[in-house]
């Protein structure tokens, strides 16, 4: 791990800052929309029009880069991210926001596809998982540093917007100051996401459940824990315990993932949290430590899932297919995250509560099957 922060010091840094600044932006952005009045129907196309954006802005690096390289792509699309976030504090017009909104995801998604690419390009085959498992720890330490800084203080004001944007639009600058060296961007025809569904197939299907594990446990997470009798305090510990676990287990199962069958890996991964989250839908009334128990265990094992599955699908990539294939995996896990809430929230409101970890088991079941299914094939895919 050491190794990979000293040779990408710059562009985790970056993504850290970044984090922070999405972080404490998601907060305040939902709190200030409660205070500005806001009915649901214009609270849901505010978040809508946010993923929106951000399948849009997965496909536009393959483009951009070919004028401004990796660093410049970089500069413009945190610019844009930030930019937009500081535009909050001047309106509080639903329509506005949503434009806004649009923007945020649109610079946030090419961003990740843009800092993806320059790993992908510049890491081989060998250290690739170690170093997206990095990289993850990095996304995942900043959005936990963002959502605890909000608690220090009051940010439904300007001053929370304020602090986000400066944290996005400045996080460039620890990639200007480390002067990682830029490799060779040669772009054949762009492989559009439909192409590398054929190309990759195993892969990107891991991608998106890697995606909608994420937004679920994240996003529904709480909700579950709030309607299981736990505490506000308790509500926060069981979903800070599932990003530890998956900070704890992101690096170990990188590095395993490096020395065996990806495959293998990933589906030992599904299994585990198949188990635990099947452990969850079936106990009836567990206490608090139980809960806490199986949240990390669950976030140990999918959180790292797209480190490896990325890895995996770039193990069949050309070098010049590496930056529109970065750009595609974006959008396989944005399309994931973008139904774990809707599919999550209404399997809650038919079965109960439980639904939430019966759900997980079921996803995480499918990944550990069809990758079981395919590790006889010779061929990564």
């Amino acid at each position: 791990m050491i190794i990979v922060f000293k040779r990408w010091w710059g562009m985790m840094l970056a993504i850290l800052a970044l984090q922070i600044g999405n972080g404490v932006s998601g907060i305040t952005i939902s709190l200030r929309s409660e205070a500005a009045g806001f009915d649901a129907n214009a609270m849901g196309w505010i978040i809508g029009v946010f993923f929106l954006g951000s399948a849009a802005g997965s496909l536009a690096p393959p483009w951009v880069l070919r004028w401004t390289g990796l660093t410049g792509a970089f500069i413009v699309f945190t610019l844009i991210a930030g930019g937009s976030v500081a535009g909050f504090t001047f309106t509080d017009d639903p329509v506005a926001w949503m434009m806004l909104r649009f923007a945020q995801g649109f610079g946030l998604s090419a961003m990740f596809a843009t800092a993806e690419s320059w790993l992908n390009l510049a890491t081989g085959n060998d250290w690739r998982a170690r170093t997206f498992a990095v990289y993850i720890m990095m996304q995942l330490l900043g959005l936990a540093a963002g959502q605890l800084g909000v608690s220090l203080g009051d940010i439904t004001g300007a001053a929370g917007l304020a602090t986000a944007a400066l944290l996005m639009t400045g996080s460039s600058l620890f990639l200007i100051a480390a002067r990682h060296s830029e490799p060779s961007v040669a772009l054949r025809e762009p492989l559009n996401p439909i192409a590398l569904t054929f190309r990759a197939p195993l892969g990107a299907c891991v991608i998106a459940i890697s995606g909608f594990m994420w937004a679920l446990v994240v996003g529904l997470g709480p909700v579950f824990a709030e309607r299981s009798g736990l505490s506000t305090t308790e509500v926060s510990v069981f979903t800070a315990i599932a990003v530890l676990g998956g900070l704890i287990a992101q690096f170990p199962l990188g590095h395993w993932a490096d020395h065996s069958d990806r495959r293998m890996v990933l589906a030992f991964m599904g299994s585990v949290a198949a188990a635990f989250a099947l452990a969850g839908a079936l106990v009836p009334q567990p206490w608090a430590i139980t809960l806490f128990l199986i949240s990390c265990v669950v976030g140990a094992m999918t959180f790292p899932v797209y480190a490896v599955a990325a890895s995996l699908v770039n193990e069949v990539l050309a070098q010049e297919e590496r930056v529109a294939a970065s750009a595609a995996m974006v959008l396989y896990f944005g399309l994931g995250a973008t139904l774990a809430p809707v599919l999550g929230a209404q399997a809650m409101a038919i079965a109960g509560p439980h639904a939430f970890f019966l759900a997980a088991a079921l996803v995480c079941a499918a990944q550990a099957l069809l990758l079981s299914l395919r590790s006889w094939d010779t061929t990564p895919h």
